[in-house]
């Protein structure tokens, strides 16, 4: 029995000093990463909403470059299977503000080709656009001062003619465009 005692002690010791130690370990290893979590005090970098993306022409192979942002739904989410897409391109040297709806969402309409664009908390301005080659796209002109507004906004909002009646395109935080 003493043979028995003895083992079952030795086993008793050999399991709390184990585990025993292996807690003391992790707690060592938790406050330290606590104390390191602490010490980091650079802020967060934004996340910007644009993707941005390069094509190569594969016939002269000029590159084209591409920012998107899409549109908010009504609950304030970013929704990239059915909004409305704004869309900076350069290609061959020349850039382009597009603005394009969702396949299923109808048209641009009315005759008047003039869309009314709301930076942040400025008042809204017409800006003239013209037809795509498809229903559901259309060019901003000016793109130049556009892209200039776009730079400095937090938000915008465009208001155009879709199957004849106004459609207010809420685009939400546009913050972090990086664009030459």
């Amino acid at each position: 029995m003493n043979k028995s005692f003895i083992f079952v002690a030795i086993l008793c010791v050999l399991f709390i000093a184990t585990f025993g130690c292996s807690n003391d370990k992790e707690k060592g290893n938790k406050n330290s990463q606590t104390a390191a979590a602490s010490e980091k005090t650079e802020p967060a970098e934004k996340k910007s909403n644009w993707k941005y993306r390069e094509e190569i022409n594969k016939m002269d192979e000029t590159k084209s470059y591409f920012a998107t942002i899409y549109s908010i739904d009504k609950d304030g989410f970013r929704d990239e299977k059915n909004g409305f897409r704004l869309v900076i391109r350069n290609m061959k040297n020349e850039e382009d503000v597009l603005l394009m709806a969702p396949h299923f969402g109808g048209y641009f309409s009315g005759e008047s080709k003039i869309c009314r664009v709301k930076f942040d908390e400025d008042p809204p301005q017409n800006w003239s656009y013209s037809k795509g080659s498809s229903y559901d796209l259309i060019f901003l002109e000016d793109s130049q001062k556009f892209i200039s507004k776009l730079k400095m906004a937090k938000k915008i909002m465009i208001g155009c003619e879709l199957r004849n009646v106004e459609r207010i395109i809420e685009f939400g935080n546009v913050e972090g465009l990086e664009w030459n």
